[in-house]
């Protein structure tokens, strides 16, 4: 961590819970996103595509699936 600061002037520490790389994912993707409006669109547009991917191709129960989906209606 020390050399990481020699480089960068954020560090952003991420909790080793077993999500840490989806947690850092995310942040990262939201910090590039911050005012490129058209990007947030692509991105949600894709992201509402895999709703149907799972459900029809991977078979995951719907329920499940739309309790994920409906937490995000914006």
């Amino acid at each position: 961590m020390k050399l990481l600061v020699n480089d960068y002037c954020d560090i952003v520490q991420i909790r080793p819970d077993g999500n840490c790389f989806y947690r850092a994912f995310a942040f990262a993707l939201f910090e590039l996103l911050i005012g490129n409006s058209d990007e947030i669109e692509r991105i949600k547009q894709n992201m509402k595509k895999t709703r149907d991917f799972m459900i029809q191709t991977l078979k995951y129960p719907d329920v499940t699936v739309e309790d994920f989906y409906e937490q995000g209606n914006c």
